[in-house]
């Protein structure tokens, strides 16, 4: 039950996307490890364009790793400023 209300609250006041193109082969002309990652709330959004290389799996890993240090800086801009900041 704290796993869905955690989850529920995070959605309310935190938004996280990404999209890209892992592989084989490129789509629509989009090159293979072309990955953005979004993070917004209520004040602000932030997007991040990432040209990642390795195989599959490695771009699929570099993109996760990739949202996550957005939404940690976004966490952390929230922080410093008592809401959403500029990052």
């Amino acid at each position: 039950m704290t796993d869905a209300h955690r989850d529920d609250v995070i959605d309310r006041w935190l938004k996280r996307a990404t999209t890209g193109v892992a592989g084989p082969d490129p789509q629509d002309g989009v090159a293979v490890g072309t990955v953005f990652v979004a993070v917004a709330d209520a004040a602000a959004g932030w997007v991040r364009e990432h040209a990642l290389a390795g195989d599959r799996a490695a771009i699929r890993a570099a993109a996760v790793a990739a949202a996550l240090r957005l939404l940690a800086q976004a966490l952390a801009g929230r922080d410093q400023a008592g809401r959403a900041g500029s990052m």
